[in-house]
């Protein structure tokens, strides 16, 4: 007797599972620049003004209340880099 286990995985449901685990990925990296970015400036406030960002939304990021789409993870990381760049 042969028992055969068929498991149906959609595109879009592997799709979703993918972007769920790179968004995860992302947001920690997010994370500790923002960290250590708001470290290097002085504050989280400074760093908030210095990217045009409100400071709540920048908290919320930091303290993972909320997350931001890729593009903005990708365009905020490129411009904290900028940043540090700029002041060394």
């Amino acid at each position: 007797m042969r028992c055969t286990l068929k498991i149906h995985v959609s595109f879009s449901n592997v799709k979703k599972m993918l972007k769920n685990t790179l968004t995860e990925y992302n947001m920690t990296k997010l994370q500790k620049i923002i960290n250590d970015a708001a470290k290097k400036v002085g504050s989280l406030r400074k760093l908030s003004a210095l990217l045009n960002i409100p400071y709540s939304t920048l908290r919320d990021w930091k303290l993972n209340r909320r997350k931001p789409n890729l593009f903005t993870q990708d365009a905020v990381i490129q411009k904290i880099n900028e940043l540090i760049e700029n002041n060394n």
